[in-house]
Order: structure tokens, then sequence, then C-alpha cells
């Protein structure tokens, strides 16, 4: 009986220590020391996608009735069904909860379940726009790679009026335009019309037909509107109205290697179907209202001259580099009074939906829709190989273990330095102090001034290095004693 529980209870140690070991080799497997290396994609080998995009259980101030409605929700399935068909990414997971976004990410990417993210979140953390900078500071974090713009650089596209200083930096042509806060009167110097519009807003919110002033009369009521309907909060910008063509310019790609990127076709407006009396801009109602005669814009290849076109792309590629933009962007231009083309606004991660601009710019190259998602991920996918490959010519090392080697000589050498360094201290520190010979005269001179000794410094103390043998007076409370 003894035999046969000493033989059961070290059995049960046996696969309790199988089952530790297996835990520990798991444990060991998905925790994760730095950044995961990517591979190139292969149909044999495809990388595996997590998607990100709006909540659309939450409400979103933009979208008309504020909340997703069934043209999100299509937007949505045809991004599924044209993903689905790229033979070199696997879409694993659609993440949309943001309430969970955080732990989800690091949960996932920590068990190595997917290879980057596909970052579609233009419409911000929690369906804010403004937040869409800390969806990418969530990846940033979590070092995760992912497509389009980075944290550092988005922050620079959020304000328009710096976006201008930029321009001006470079010799961009941009309007001229002028920054009101937001307990300022708009007592501006330019000529009429002029354009208002939010500083700080995207997606053309805050700015319709209204929004173009002819006098100061209207200009106060446009101001009305961004406060009042579009409850828009923080500084405007008064610009001068160009009357010309609207221009757009996408580059799929990055500056660093043009070779690769795609520099799309530039594309026009068609306002043929808008009233004549309507003035001609791409507000909120083209984007947003279907049953507004703005609506019925088109884009359609451009009639510009050769000269202006490369003035677009030349300037475009230029504030792409500067502001150091990803992957993927796109340039507003709009031609002035005397037809010279000006950058209106440049969107990082701009729209990806498959009626937005970029899929338009795309469909004038002969590219689907699909196509031009998998140029996209194409493009991120190559510039983390082109960083991992410089990261390892310079030797490289991540956080983690930088203070894995930095805790390591603590532990090993760290004493040992400790005392060499204490050592060298007390070199620099000790003094060497001897009292000189007395002599009748040297006892007569301290007989006189009984608080006064005499001492010689050695030269090699920190007191007199580099200096001769001198002595110097220090002063006692007391007399020493004979």
């Amino acid at each position: 009986m003894d035999n046969k529980a000493t033989s059961n209870k070290m059995n049960v140690k046996k696969k309790s220590k199988k089952k530790s070991s297996k835990k520990a080799v798991i444990k060991q497997e998905t925790e994760q020391k730095g950044p995961r290396k990517l591979h190139a994609p292969t149909p044999e080998h495809p990388l595996n996608v997590v998607v990100i995009h709006g909540d659309p259980t939450k409400p979103n101030k933009i979208l008309p009735g504020g909340r997703w409605d069934a043209d999100d929700f299509e937007a949505v399935d045809r991004l599924k069904d044209e993903l689905s068909r790229l033979k070199q990414y696997r879409v694993v997971y659609y993440l949309c909860n943001h309430d969970t976004l955080f732990s989800d990410l690091r949960r996932l990417y920590k068990q190595g379940k997917f290879d980057l993210v596909l970052q579609f979140c233009d419409e911000g953390y929690m369906n804010d726009p403004k937040g869409e900078i800390l969806v990418t500071a969530m990846l940033d974090a979590l070092r995760i790679p992912y497509t389009g713009t980075g944290t550092h650089s988005y922050g620079f596209s959020i304000d328009k009026d710096f976006t201008y200083a930029v321009c001006s930096s470079l010799g961009v042509p941009h309007p001229r335009s002028e920054r009101f806060a937001e307990d300022q009167p708009l007592d501006h110097h330019l000529e009429y019309p002029v354009l208002l519009k939010p500083c700080c807003t995207d997606g053309s919110f805050g700015i319709t037909q209204k929004s173009v002033c002819k006098n100061s009369s209207e200009l106060n009521e446009a101001l009305k509107m961004v406060r009042e309907t579009f409850h828009v909060r923080g500084p405007v910008l008064v610009q001068e109205f160009l009357p010309g063509k609207d221009v757009n310019f996408g580059i799929i790609g990055n500056p660093s290697n043009l070779q690769r990127a795609l520099l799309l076709p530039i594309t026009e407006e068609d306002y043929s179907a808008v009233p004549s009396h309507f003035p001609r801009i791409l507000g909120f109602e083209s984007k947003w209202l279907p049953q507004s005669p703005y609506w019925l814009i088109k884009s359609v290849p451009t009639t510009l001259s050769a000269e202006h076109q490369q003035l677009i792309r030349d300037s475009s590629v230029r504030m792409m580099k500067r502001l150091g933009y990803r992957d993927y962007c796109r340039f507003d231009w709009r031609l002035d009074a005397k037809g010279n083309p000006r950058l209106l606004e440049l969107n990082p991660n701009c729209g990806w939906c498959e009626d937005g601009h970029l899929s338009k710019m795309c469909a004038t190259a002969g590219l689907s829709y699909g196509q031009m998602l998998e140029a996209i991920l194409n493009s991120c996918v190559h510039r983390v190989l082109e960083e991992q490959k410089e990261n390892e010519q310079v030797g490289f090392l991540s956080m983690d273990d930088l203070l894995l080697r930095f805790n390591s000589s603590n532990m090993n050498g760290g004493k040992q330095q400790n005392e060499e360094h204490k050592e060298e201290e007390r070199k620099e520190v000790t003094t060497e102090v001897k009292m000189v010979t007395r002599n009748p005269e040297e006892e007569k001179k301290q007989e006189k001034n009984p608080e006064s000794i005499v001492i010689k410094l050695n030269p090699t103390s920190k007191q007199g290095r580099d200096e001769p043998t001198k002595h110097r007076h220090i002063q006692r409370s007391k007399p020493l004693k004979k």
C-alpha cells in the first residue's frame, strides 16, 4: 500500500511538472520582447492583419443623424469583401469596440495572432475626429506596426494654420489666411469674398455654402453657424476665397522611396450639375448630405497644364516628406483668380471608402478598390522592412534589450566598477598633510601668533594638483598644544 501511494504521488508530481513546463513554454512563446519582425508576404506565407475602424455603437457628431447608417455598414462590408480577395494578406480580426480596443490589441499581439494593423479609424477614437491621434498612440505604445501616418506627424495636420506655416517655410503656395481665437473679433485685413472655416476640424465639418462671405454681415452669420449649428469651439480661419478649380492629388507610398510610390493622376471637381448661383465649394453638403445639389459633384481627370501639374506633384511630395506623412496621403489644391494652384489642405490617413477621393484617383489610374487597399498594405510593409534593415545595420537595440544589458552590467560588474570609482575618488580627495619641522625661529613665530600653523600640501593632491609645492595658512579656533 505504501509503495502504491508513493508511486501515485510521484506520478502526480511528474504530471504537474509537465503541465508547469508546458505553461512556461507557452508563456515564453507568447511574451514578446520588443516589436516582432515582419517578413515579406507571399501567398504561401501571408501576413495576418487586424483592421481598426470606427465604433458603430457610439454617437458620431459628423454623420447625419449622429450615428452610423446603412451607408456606413455597406462601406465596411465592401471593405471586408475586397480584403478577403487579397492573397498575401489575411484579415484575422476587425476591431471596432473602442471600449476594449487597447486591451484587445495588446492581448492579441502578445499572443502572436497578427502581424500588423490596417489603421482605418479615420473617425477617431470613440468616433471623435480629434481622437484619431489616440489610436495611433495606442499602436505606438504597443509597438505594433500599422498603416498610415504616425502619432507625431499626424498631430501636425490637425491645425490648418500650422500647415500653412510649413508651406511658407518650403515656398509652397497657399491662400492668405488670418487666425482668430474664440474670443477675438473677426477684424481681418483681406478683401471680400472670404472663406470662414474652423481651424482644427476634419471632413469639412463646419464648412458649408454659407461659409463663403461677401461682407462682414455674412461673415458674422458664418461664425454663428460654426458655433451654434456645428457646435465647434476653438480658433477659426478667415481665408481669401479662391474662385478657381478644385484639384486633388494623391500618393500611395513614401517620399523616401518615390520609385516604389504611386503618384496618382491629378483630378478636378466637375460642378456642372450644381446650380450656377451656388458657390463652388466642397463643403459639408458634398460629403454628407445626399439630398444636396453638391452631392452631384463628380471627379474627372484634370485639364491643368503640365507645368501646373508638376508644381502640384513636387510641392505635395515636399510637404509629405517635411511633415513625415507615411504610406498614403491626399492633397487638396485650388486655383486662384489667375489660375495658379494653391494648397488648401493635407489629408494624411484620408478617407478609405470606395467612393472617396483617393479611390476615385486610383480608378482614374486604372486601379481597382482592392488594388488600392493592397497598395497601402504593401507600402506599410516595405517601409517597416526597410526600418528593420536599417536598425540591424546600425546595431539598433530595442528598449527591452537596453534595459537587459543595463541591469546585467549592474549585477555583474557594478560592484567592481563602484569600488574602482571610490578608490579613484579617495586618491583624488586624499591630501597628504605634513607638519613642517620645527625650528627655533618658527616656534617664536607661533608664540607671537599661536592660532596660525604652516602646513605643506602635496602637489599630487586635489587642491595642489599641477601646482608647485607651496605653503598655506589655516586659521585655528584654538592654539595648538605643544
